[in-house]
C-alpha cells in the first residue's frame, strides 16, 4: 500500500541519504532539512514502509495588502527505481488536497523547463500555469519557469482512487494565441512570456518535447 504522510525527525537520515542522490551538487544540507522539518512541512510518500518519494513546502508571508496563505513547493522527488509508475502524480495530488484542506489559497514552484515529468504533472494533470521565466536562477544556464495554481480552482472525486479534477470556469484564449517553445531555449520562453502568453503544461510532437502555450485573456 502506497501512503502520502507527513515526515517526522525519524525519517530524517533516509531523505537525506535520497536528496543527496538524487539532486548531488544540488542537494539540500542535512541541517536545512532537519529545519525544514520542524518549521516548514516535509511529506514522504511510502510504499510498504520504505520512502519511495517526498516533497518539501514552505509558506509564504502574507502581504499586508493582500493576505491570504500561499505555499511554495520547493521540491518533490520518486527514487528512479519508482518512477513513470503514476507515483509523482499520486504524491502531488495528496499534498494539494492536504493544503486545500488547511485553506491555503496557493501554490507557487519554479521547475527547470527540461523538466518534462515535471511539468506534465504540475501543469498538465494539475492545471499549474507556468507564469514567468526566471534566467539564471540557480546558476548560469539553470534556468527555471514559474508555476502557479489557485487552490480554489481544484475540487476532487472519490472513487477507487482519489483523482484531482481541475474546475478552470469560463476561459476567454484570443483566437490563434496557442504557441509552442523548445524547453532548452530560454529566449524563446521568455519571448513567449513576456509577450503574455502562459505555459500550460508540455505536449510531444514528431518525437519531441515542447512547452505549450496559450495567450489567456483573462487568467490573474
Amino acid at each position: 500500500m502506497t501512503v502520502v504522510e507527513i515526515a517526522v525527525q525519524e525519517d530524517l537520515d533516509e531523505l537525506v541519504e535520497m536528496d543527496a542522490k538524487i539532486f548531488k551538487e544540488k542537494r539540500i544540507s542535512p541541517w536545512l532539512l532537519r529545519i525544514l522539518l520542524r518549521y516548514g512541512k516535509v511529506y514522504v510518500m511510502k510504499k510498504e514502509d520504505e520512502i519511495i518519494g517526498s516533497a518539501y513546502c514552505i509558506t509564504e508571508w502574507e502581504n499586508e495588502k493582500k493576505p491570504e496563505k500561499n505555499v511554495y513547493l520547493l521540491r518533490f522527488f520518486i527514487k528512479e527505481e519508482e518512477r513513470h509508475k503514476g507515483h509523482g502524480t499520486f504524491l502531488i495530488g495528496e499534498i494539494l488536497k492536504y493544503l486545500k484542506q488547511e485553506k491555503f489559497l496557493r501554490v507557487k514552484t519554479a521547475v527547470d523547463p527540461r523538466n518534462i515529468p515535471a511539468i506534465q504533472i504540475l501543469c498538465n494533470h494539475y492545471g499549474f500555469n507556468g507564469l514567468k521565466f526566471l534566467p539564471n536562477e540557480e546558476g548560469k544556464g539553470e534556468h527555471r519557469l514559474y508555476l502557479d495554481l489557485s487552490l480554489d480552482r481544484m475540487t476532487f472525486r472519490r472513487g477507487k482512487e482519489k483523482r484531482f479534477y481541475i474546475k478552470t470556469g469560463k476561459t476567454d484564449v484570443i483566437s490563434a494565441g496557442r504557441m509552442i517553445a523548445n524547453p532548452e531555449a530560454p529566449a524563446e520562453i521568455t519571448k513567449l512570456i513576456k509577450g503574455h502568453y502562459i505555459c500550460r503544461g508540455a505536449i510531444r510532437l514528431r518525437g519531441k518535447d515542447y512547452l505549450y502555450f496559450t495567450r489567456d485573456a483573462t487568467y490573474i
